[in-house]
């Protein structure tokens, strides 16, 4: 079946989950995001504090996948990129270019990734080597659960930079 319409890597763990929950998704106008805590800066702004990231494109929502490619090409890093290929849109929290190829860099916001989510993971690099990109290394930046805030937030204290997963 040929469509025009592109899906959201978000769209295919819905219908991972609950194939009548992505159905009604589709037809139903989507609701604004209501946080249940305020954050007074944005976890991915804290994540490139923490990596030492000052220079870096930032992708927008409606950015094209040739325009955040063509950024990443003129610069090393991308923070927010919009990729897509054959209609799976995908938005990669931070993108580092190497010369031995990318780094990607995953947001978990919370203290333990554990490998439930390997697929969305695993179909973001699928996405990125359809595109042609090499892919050097994979990081997931959590939240370190023994982290206490004093006074200053403290980002280096605040994240832990894995390669793994924490699995029972």
């Amino acid at each position: 079946m040929e469509t025009d319409r592109s899906f959201h890597i978000s769209d295919v763990k819905k219908m991972m989950r609950c194939p009548k929950f992505f159905w009604n998704a589709l037809r139903e106008e989507a609701q604004p995001f209501q946080p249940f805590a305020r954050l007074d800066e944005a976890v991915t702004e804290l994540a490139c504090k923490k990596l030492g990231i000052e220079d870096y494109f930032l992708g927008q929502k409606n950015d094209t996948s040739e325009l955040t490619q063509e950024k990443l090409d003129a610069g090393q890093w991308v923070v927010k990129g919009r990729f897509e290929y054959q209609h799976l849109r995908i938005k990669l929290p931070i993108v580092h270019k190497t010369e031995e190829g990318l780094d990607v860099f995953f947001v978990f916001v919370g203290n333990y990734p554990k490998d439930d989510d390997v697929l969305y993971y695993s179909s973001n690099i699928w996405v990125m080597k359809k595109l042609g990109y090499e892919i050097h290394d994979i990081k997931i930046i959590h939240l370190n659960g023994n982290y206490v805030r004093d006074d200053e937030l403290d980002v280096n204290e605040l994240f832990i930079i894995s390669d793994t997963f924490y699995n029972d």
